[in-house]
Formats: structure tokens, sequence, C-alpha cells
């Protein structure tokens, strides 16, 4: 994208090669020698909602626990106003839909609904909550400061995916 704004006619693929949305848990596989399986979605301000679909179908098809990593870097200067820029934000989560005894859990995930309920985190920059990630955020917040209740998980951008945090 900084090279389509800059008017640069000399488009490198190299340049872009790691840009696209399954490059980075391509890398991560490739650096921890992980032969697992992996996938990447990418679905704007549902992403942090269709992640948790995603982790819970694979934890429960493969009876094991799942890593859920969302992030979104800052787009570039000059492509969108100041109004839609947002900060870089990256959020991990582990999900687990199996009650596995080795698994520590923290809290329960009940409610999945496309309501449009449910509030978030507090004192968080405007920048950093027009990121499309944000919902995953305010998911770890409630759950870190065992707050039960719904959390709206695409603060407010998207579908209206929320879900009741149940601390344990």
């Amino acid at each position: 994208l900084e090279q389509m704004i800059q008017g640069d006619d000399d488009f490198s693929p190299m340049a872009f090669a790691v840009s696209v949305h399954n490059a980075a848990s391509g890398l991560v596989s490739i650096s921890t020698k992980n032969r697992a399986f992996t996938t990447s979605l990418a679905a704007d301000h549902d992403t942090p909602a269709m992640g948790l679909v995603e982790a819970w179908g694979v934890s429960r098809r493969f009876n094991a626990p799942v890593v859920l990593v969302c992030g979104d870097e800052a787009v570039p200067d000059g492509l969108v106003g100041d109004h839609e820029r947002f900060d870089h934000l990256a959020v991990a989560v582990a999900v687990s839909a199996a009650h596995l005894e080795e698994v520590p859990s923290i809290a329960r995930l009940s409610g999945f609904a496309l309501d449009g309920t449910g509030g978030w985190a507090e004192n968080v920059p405007p920048a950093l909550t027009r990121n499309p990630q944000a919902g995953l955020l305010d998911l770890v917040d409630r759950i870190a400061h065992r707050r039960p209740g719904r959390v709206r998980l695409d603060r407010g951008r998207g579908s209206g995916w929320s879900a009741e945090v149940v601390p344990l």
C-alpha cells in the first residue's frame, strides 16, 4: 500500500510477500517448527468472534487447547483519514472446547450470540478501540479482571457478536 501511495511503479512481490493475512501464522510455524494445523481468518471487525468460533471448532475436533492470536497493524499514513486510523494491536488467548484436566481454566464463555449487546473495556485510547481486533482485547480485559457479564466482540463496528464471560 505504501508503494501505491507513493506512486512507485516498480511493485516488488517480495515487498508484500509477508503482508498477506496468512503470512504471520506461516512464519511462526516455520520458526517454531510447528507441523500442527494452523489457519488464518480475515473478517474485519468480526475477526475476534469468527476466530473464537474457529478456535472452538479446532479444539473440539482435536480435543486439545488452541491458541487464538488476532492482530492488525496500523494503516500507512495517508491511506485513511484520522477518524479511521487505528493503532497496532495483537491479542492472544488459549481456547479449549473440551474439559481437559491438564488445562487450567480461568473463565468460561457461554451465550455466544449475534445480539449486539455487551460492554467493553474502559480507558482504552480511541485509536486502539478502532482496531478491528479490539473486541478480543475487551474479552481478555473482562477475563483478566474476573468481571462476569456480556462482552461485545466488535466494539460496535461489526455484526454484533457477543459472549457471556463466567469467571471460574
